[in-house]
């Protein structure tokens, strides 16, 4: 038997950043279009004061969500979050490094 993908679509930064604490892989959860600018600003501004948002400013930065991709800047979020504890991140480095 495959894995189910089960991505999650949501209309609203709120939504997003609360399945984001909540553990979801970030790569299964997808916010829309007209939204991604405003999710990369919040998280921007927040993931100084919030280390749960690090990692997911480094994937915005990797796929280019709200932003113009930039590997250097996705890396650098990367190690951040890898330094903090976040095994994701160090399975990611290891792939984009």
């Amino acid at each position: 038997m495959g894995v189910i993908n089960h991505t999650i679509i949501h209309n609203s930064v709120e939504e997003y950043i609360a399945n984001v604490r909540d553990g979801e892989f970030l790569s299964d959860i997808v916010i829309v279009k007209e939204k991604e600018e405003e999710l990369f600003k919040y998280v921007k501004e927040n993931s100084l004061k919030d280390n749960l948002l690090l990692p997911l400013l480094a994937y915005l930065y990797l796929h280019g969500i709200g932003v113009e991709k930039n590997l250097d800047l996705a890396k650098k979020y990367f190690m951040k979050s890898s330094i903090n504890g976040n095994k994701d991140a160090d399975e990611i480095l290891k792939e984009i490094l």
